[in-house]
Formats: structure tokens, C-alpha cells, sequence
């Protein structure tokens, strides 16, 4: 009995290992992060998902979009979109991230091929206006 845990417990250890649970973090400006992580391909949707944190650890609110967070896979390219959102205002497309505040949310991409063996990047590409009106 204690043998068939044990081999349990170490077989549990290496398929966690190895479930490609890889965190991209990107700093798209001074003081704030965002992490990407849980990239999951869901091949019957065309899609994939994933989780997003973004840390304000600036001393101002900051302003940000998923619209600009871009998910890459070898040649192909996708526009995050929420999918659950979490607690956050937005204003224009963007979320208001209070100072010292962090926001997680999940995302998905559209996209129908996805594979690790392929070039997988995350960027942040800034295009809308952070100016209020």
C-alpha cells in the first residue's frame, strides 16, 4: 500500500512538472508587471487561455489593456480578450489599476494552432490613447 502512494505521490510530482506551467513576465513600463501564466491550447474552440496578473507597484493609478497584450506562436499573433474579468473599472478599454493594487483576470486568443515547440512570446504593444477626456 504504501509503495503504490508513494509511486502515486511521485508520478502526481512529474506530470505537474512537466504540464508546461511556464509564467511569461513582461514590464511594459517602470513599476508594473504583468505576468502571464496557465496557457492552456483548447483546440475544439480554436483558443487559448490563459491567466493574467498585472501588478501596479508604481506611487499613481496606471492604465492598461488586455486589447494590447498579444500572444505569439510562431508566425501567428492574437489580441487577448477577457474572459472572466476580475475586479477592475474600465474606462475606454482600459483598466485603472490602483497604486500598489494588483488585477487578475482570464484571458483567451484566438488562435488555431498553438505549440510550445514553436516561438511562444507574450508582449505588451501600446496603440491606445491614456489621455483622459
Amino acid at each position: 500500500m504504501k509503495k503504490l502512494i508513494i509511486t502515486f505521490l511521485i508520478v502526481s510530482f512529474l506530470s505537474g512538472c512537466g504540464s508546461k506551467a511556464r509564467e511569461f513576465i513582461i514590464e511594459p513600463q517602470d513599476n508594473v508587471k504583468i505576468r502571464v501564466s496557465g496557457l492552456k491550447h483548447l483546440k475544439s474552440r480554436k483558443e487559448v487561455i490563459g491567466f493574467v496578473q498585472i501588478e501596479n507597484q508604481s506611487e499613481n493609478f496606471v492604465r492598461l489593456s488586455n486589447r494590447e497584450l498579444f500572444l505569439y506562436c510562431g508566425s501567428d499573433s492574437a489580441r487577448a480578450f477577457v474572459k472572466m474579468p476580475g475586479e477592475f473599472e474600465i474606462d475606454k478599454g482600459l483598466i485603472n489599476i490602483l497604486k500598489g493594487k494588483k488585477v487578475n483576470y482570464q484571458v483567451h486568443w484566438q488562435m488555431e494552432e498553438f505549440s510550445w515547440d514553436k516561438n511562444v512570446k507574450v508582449k505588451y504593444v501600446t496603440f491606445l490613447d491614456r489621455e483622459n477626456q
